[in-house]
């Protein structure tokens, strides 16, 4: 073993929910962008070679400074832990583009998935109590355009929700989002939740974190 390969410390986590997961933690982040998963080797991916060559590996996923490694439910994880171990600081001490070359994502595409993860996770779980959706159409250079559905279209709440509620959200989390439009042809509404105005926006009642 190298001088790097024993100075390069991994701490062994296991997962609370599911004894066929581990995680891998390392000292320094091997990921800064979103989780990358990998469900077999990756030919531009030498973390990935290197970890589906232990026997009983079925699944990797690489987030922030920890890799996660999901095992054959027969394989043990005695066995397999000072395997894995071996096989990430190989790959990691081997190149500096253990996950292969970087993907260089078009930044509105990237601000897309990040609106509609917040909207899944954070937003539609509040506005589908009053039988509503709030969905991302697009991302033009910086300018969201979101469609409201459901209860949401066509209700006398709906632009407090989206002005006070959702738009605020977004922004808190995304300071990147030049503008937000709402494409809704509240018009065609069939089934509005507040059919008169006066009524009270659905609460969001998660806090995004400052940054």
């Amino acid at each position: 073993m190298s001088d790097a390969q024993m100075k390069r410390r991994i701490i062994a986590q296991s997962s609370a929910s599911d004894p066929d997961i581990m995680g891998f933690v390392m000292e320094a982040i091997v990921q800064a962008g979103p989780p990358v998963r990998f469900d077999g080797p990756d030919a531009g991916a030498p973390l990935s070679q290197a970890l589906f060559a232990v026997e009983g590996v079925r699944h990797v996923e690489v987030s922030a400074a920890a890799i996660w490694v999901r095992k054959d439910s027969l394989a043990a994880w005695d066995v397999l832990k000072p395997a894995i171990a071996t096989a990430i600081r190989s790959a990691l001490d081997g190149t500096d583009t253990p996950l292969g070359a970087p993907k260089h994502t078009d930044p509105d595409t990237a601000l897309l998935r990040a609106v509609e993860e917040l909207l899944d996770n954070q937003v539609n779980p509040s506005v589908a109590a009053h039988g509503g959706h709030i969905g991302a159409e697009r991302v033009v250079d910086g300018t969201v355009f979101l469609r409201m559905s459901g209860g949401c279209q066509g209700c006398a709440a709906s632009a407090a929700t989206l002005r006070d509620g959702v738009e605020r959200m977004l922004r808190s989390a995304l300071p990147e989002i030049r503008q937000i439009v709402d494409v809704t042809d509240h018009a065609e509404g069939d089934n509005p939740f507040y059919a008169r105005e006066g009524g009270t926006a659905p609460a969001f009642n998660r806090p995004v974190p400052p940054m």
